[in-house]
């Protein structure tokens, strides 16, 4: 299958983040201005104690519509994590919808952040070993999807993971239903077992069409 080399999202995204807790935590902005380009901005506010900003790459509704249609596309997420302890680390990969969103950090309908309601996991990861104060790891994820305006079905089709180039397997996989034209974004999340300082190095998060 050729591939069509669309590309939406952070090519080049060079944008770290710091967890210090055990609980499933999304991709989130930064608190701060100056720590990266693509933040602050009108989708990405800056985050706060209060009302978070969930980061998701997303396909505009008119190019969902014609150029994703019944076509395979993939998401990819590469980044290096370091911690100051050795902790377990579990990836997972979520469908956000547009109404998860729409309304901004502040808005009462907002779960992006929470990966709550209109937010669907369609991969589940196996947490993974490794990671230690004196060793950092890298991690590739590539999971393909095909969606159509007509089922309305996202459909997983197929993941490929790697801690420094070990393949992970993935625990479970699920299709998003309902899923329009302005539903075609995505978000991960990051587990730790320890609640010690990890700070994950973002280096690509995109969508490619195949």
């Amino acid at each position: 299958m050729a591939r069509q080399d669309t590309v939406y999202g952070y090519p080049n995204f060079n944008y770290s983040q710091v967890i210090a807790v055990t609980s499933e935590t999304a991709l989130l902005a930064p608190s701060a201005s100056g720590v990266s380009p693509y933040f602050p901005s009108v989708t990405f506010p800056l985050s706060t104690s209060t009302y978070p900003t969930g980061v998701y790459v997303g396909v505009a509704p008119d190019i969902a519509g014609g150029e994703f249609d019944g076509h395979p596309f993939e998401v990819v997420l590469a980044f290096t994590a370091s911690s100051t302890a050795t902790t377990n680390l579990l990836v997972n990969l979520y469908n956000a919808k547009g109404s998860s969103f729409s309304g901004g950090p502040a808005a009462a309908s907002y779960t992006l952040a929470s990966l709550g309601t209109g937010c669907t996991k369609v991969l589940t990861g196996t947490a993974t070993a490794n990671l230690t104060s004196t060793v950092t790891v890298n991690f590739l994820m590539k999971t393909q999807f095909i969606w159509d305006n007509l089922t309305k079905i996202l459909s997983w089709a197929g993941t490929s993971a790697y801690q420094n180039g070990v393949l992970i397997s993935n625990a479970a996989n699920a299709n998003a239903t309902s899923v329009a034209q302005t539903d075609l974004n995505f978000i991960p999340s990051f587990t730790l077992a320890s609640a010690a300082t990890t700070t994950l190095n973002f280096k690509e998060f995109v969508i490619n069409r195949l």
